[in-house]
């Protein structure tokens, strides 16, 4: 399986953690911040990316968005048309979800 993390703050760090816990080891990361994505890739071994769109490349079979809440939608449907089953929170109230 192939798995993205978009968003490498604490809480895609943790997705990340979790994931190579349970055996995924085939996993990239995607952040704007390019000090961050470096630091994580690092320290995790895994690719890096620094644009959505270049990420999406990697064709992974599924997408933790792990972004500021209002990202959400716009990154989801992005992944969904690369074919990427995606994986966010839902936000309480929202009907746009």
């Amino acid at each position: 399986m192939k798995g993205l993390i978009i968003g490498c703050g604490t809480i895609g760090e943790r997705h990340l953690q979790n994931l190579k816990k349970n055996g995924i080891t085939n996993i990239a990361i995607c952040d704007t911040d390019k000090k961050r994505a470096n630091q994580i890739a690092r320290r995790y071994t895994v690719k890096k990316f620094y644009d959505l769109h270049s990420a999406l490349s990697f064709e992974p079979e599924f997408s933790f968005i792990c972004t500021h809440p209002t990202s959400h939608l716009e990154i989801a449907n992005i992944c969904v048309n690369a074919n990427s089953h995606i994986f966010q929170p839902i936000l309480r109230g929202s009907n746009k979800c």
